[in-house]
């Protein structure tokens, strides 16, 4: 399981996360080793705040394995924030140049 993964406290929350990460991850490379991720849930039996926030977490996991860079959530969240304020300003004819970049090849 992606290393990033197991930092996640046994709370419920890991295998969601898990499964969204591998979600995200088979859009861009096809592995044997992604079946591990390959959870389901079912819509009625889960709550809209966890889906969301596991998200943010599967997400951070990404930004992880890709920049090199291990941030906190709360960090992750701040980036993700700069990056919604810099694409509404772009929309106005602001141009921006984006700082992040792809450092770790899938």
């Amino acid at each position: 399981m992606y290393k990033g993964v197991e930092r996640v406290k046994d709370d419920g929350r890991t295998r969601m996360v898990a499964a969204i990460y591998g979600s995200i991850m088979s859009t861009f490379r096809n592995e044997d080793a992604l079946k591990e991720f390959d959870y389901h849930y079912d819509l009625s039996e889960v709550n809209l705040g966890d889906i969301l926030i596991n998200s943010v977490m599967a997400l951070n996991f990404l930004y992880g394995e890709l920049s090199g860079n291990e941030i906190t959530n709360l960090e992750f969240t701040h980036l993700l924030n700069g990056l919604i304020v810099e694409f509404l300003l772009e929309k106005e004819g602001i141009e921006f140049q984006s700082k992040l970049e792809i450092k770790k090849d899938l």
